[in-house]
């Protein structure tokens, strides 16, 4: 499904936190805290997507010289399949670009099938497995994917 007016995208903010760990809390199993989002807005590339107000989704991206990591990518689940993944992982990988990034790298759970699609769909391409990697409850490990994509044309 694609955008029909695409929502306003720009940086994270302290004030944004609340929605985004909002966020954070209800799609991830072993969810950030607030402080790993505090230094992340003052060390890395941070955006919120934004609609009259309201936080659809935020993305967080690491760059070191020639090498970038996605660090986190989130929608707002009652706006999933909406195409909005695939808006702000654009905004994402044309910063990286602007960047001078080479290689752009993100990593995602096994089980995550939609998110995956979604990056094949946007040139990544899976080049490692992390064992056991993330917590996924009840004392369980999950594997996680290392994607990256070399192309940032």
């Amino acid at each position: 499904m694609s955008l029909i007016k695409p929502p306003n995208c720009r940086s994270m903010c302290i004030d944004d936190l609340p929605a985004v760990l909002a966020i954070e809390e209800e799609y991830n199993p072993s969810p950030w805290k607030k402080q790993h989002f505090e230094t992340s807005l003052s060390r890395h590339l941070c955006w919120v997507l934004e609609e009259k107000h309201f936080i659809l989704g935020y993305a967080i991206l690491s760059v070191f010289q020639t090498e970038g990591e996605i660090l986190n990518i989130a929608i707002h689940p009652q706006y999933r399949r909406q195409g909005l993944g695939e808006f702000l992982l654009t905004r994402v990988l044309k910063e990286a670009k602007q960047k001078a990034v080479q290689t752009l790298f993100l990593e995602v759970r096994k089980s995550n099938l939609a998110a995956q699609t979604l990056y094949h769909k946007m040139g990544f391409h899976q080049v490692g497995v992390r064992a056991a990697y993330y917590p996924s409850g009840l004392g369980r490990r999950e594997d996680g994917f290392i994607f990256a994509r070399e192309d940032l044309r």
